[in-house]
């Protein structure tokens, strides 16, 4: 018998993906002379054609080789066994260049981390705590996409209620769902719950606005006979008003 681990699979796939080892083979249509190879510097860049092209930080450490493709205009690099895209940039017609991809900056984690803090800064003041292990458990295990996750939560949370927000989180970290998505939901459905335990007579009730004057509250209006009235509205007495 399976438990059910509440963890989308695609996302369970791209985390371990990275501990798979790849499976050698024969390809006929793929011959040894069309797979193209570069050695990794260790500034994490390639050198092709006069230029240097940047790497993810950390790839020197874990690929000293890399494969590589060119489609058009650009220059698509890949593990040495073509599995997975490390990176991809536009081919520069000059020489001695630096092509750098601003996501490989070394300051990319810096950044994420300050996003993060101002987070848990203005959003999460009432539980910090576990707003922290929440939002570090989505970096841990989403760190390409830490920032539009950050995004997306807090575009979830604008206009939200403290108590809502605090149970999307706690459920969230309870069930190890690391995922902007999931507490999105989670914050919808907990804010449809408090909502439906509203007494309905509490919505209905019509408060009457406050007097600025309480004296008004008291004054008795003398009353007429509605002849009176008629008799105004039909010209009185005088017959030529009729």
């Amino acid at each position: 018998m399976t438990l059910p681990t509440k963890k989308i699979p695609a996302e369970v796939f791209e985390l371990e993906r990275t501990y798979l080892t790849p499976v050698f083979y024969e390809s006929p249509d793929i011959s040894d002379k069309e797979i193209l190879t570069r050695n990794v510097r260790k500034d994490n860049t390639v050198f092709y054609d006069g230029n240097r092209y940047t790497l993810p930080p950390g790839t020197y450490q874990k690929h000293k080789e890399v494969s590589y493709r060119i489609i058009e205009d650009r220059i698509y690099i890949y593990d040495i066994y073509g599995d997975a895209l490390l990176a991809d940039h536009v081919v520069s017609l000059e020489k001695g260049k630096l092509i750098r991809n601003n996501n490989h900056l070394r300051n990319k984690d810096a950044k994420i981390e300050e996003i993060l803090m101002k987070l848990l800064d203005t959003y999460f003041i009432a539980d910090r705590k576990t707003a922290e292990v929440f939002l570090r458990g989505i970096k841990r295990e989403k760190p390409r996409y830490a920032r539009d996750q950050f995004k997306l939560i807090e575009k979830s949370i604008k206009g939200k209620d403290v108590t809502v927000i605090t149970a999307g989180l706690e459920y969230c970290v309870n069930n190890e769902l690391y995922s902007a998505i999931d507490f999105r939901d989670a914050v919808v459905y907990f804010e449809k719950k408090v909502n439906k335990e509203i007494p309905q007579e509490s919505q209905d009730t019509v408060v009457e606005p406050p007097f600025t004057n309480q004296n008004l509250h008291t004054i008795m209006v003398s009353k007429r006979d509605i002849g009176e009235y008629v008799k105004k509205l039909s010209g009185g007495e005088k017959d030529w008003l009729n």
